[in-house]
């Protein structure tokens, strides 16, 4: 995921993101000049949106974010100027799951990574849960924060997307297995499915959720 705090995540995040939805106001001003990705951006923001005042299930709000979860999600890579196109950064998948009392207990994550040093012009990157927890900020939304560390066996340049570095040349070290904690903000449908953004100066991070109790 995009949004990762420090490097030493959520979706997840995607992180190379701390943000929350006072950073929605930015996307319009860096986002503006990306006309094909224009229709994308606000049909996310207005899910984001409607999320927000959405009516959640009576038996939600006791059960919070508790169940599976099962998410996909897209990093983009702020333009360089106003009139530049946004570049997606990466996509990916992960999966986890939360108790009743704000705790994430078990999760995977897969990321491919933008890397135009591969034939496929990606990095694959396997993450595994080190530890997790949310907190409610309302009854439909709130924050999660769940640590991540590198798999074994993951592409070599990994470690160059956890640390916002240039592929070519990139040696991998023991420092890209160090547990990375990614922040994001979530926000409940009715339905239990959910959506997460996060940003922050190296770009923006949205995602969606579907949920089984």
């Amino acid at each position: 995921m995009l949004a990762k705090n420090s490097p030493a995540v959520v979706c997840t995040s995607s992180c190379r993101i701390v943000g929350g939805i006072s950073d929605l106001k930015k996307w319009y001003v860096f986002l503006r000049g990306a006309l094909d990705l224009r229709t994308l951006f606000f049909l996310q923001i207005g899910t984001l949106g409607l999320a927000i005042f959405a009516p959640i299930a009576v038996d939600a709000t006791r059960s919070a974010l508790a169940g599976h979860h099962s998410c996909e999600f897209t990093d983009y890579a702020w333009p360089i100027s106003p009139q530049a196109a946004a570049q997606v950064g990466g996509h990916g998948r992960l999966e986890y799951d939360a108790d009743a009392r704000g705790t994430i207990t078990d999760g995977w994550m897969t990321i491919h990574a933008a890397d135009d040093t591969h034939a496929l012009g990606q990095s694959r990157c396997d993450f595994e849960l080190v530890s997790g927890k949310y907190e409610m900020k309302s009854a439909t939304s709130g924050t999660t924060t769940i640590m991540w560390k590198l798999r074994a066996g993951s592409d070599a340049h990994c470690g160059a997307y956890i640390r916002d570095s240039e592929n070519l040349g990139f040696v991998q070290s023991a420092r890209d297995f160090s547990p990375i904690t990614y922040t994001s903000n979530f926000f409940l449908d009715a339905d239990g499915r959910s959506n997460f953004e996060s940003a922050a100066a190296a770009g923006i991070e949205i995602g969606a959720c579907d949920a089984t109790k």
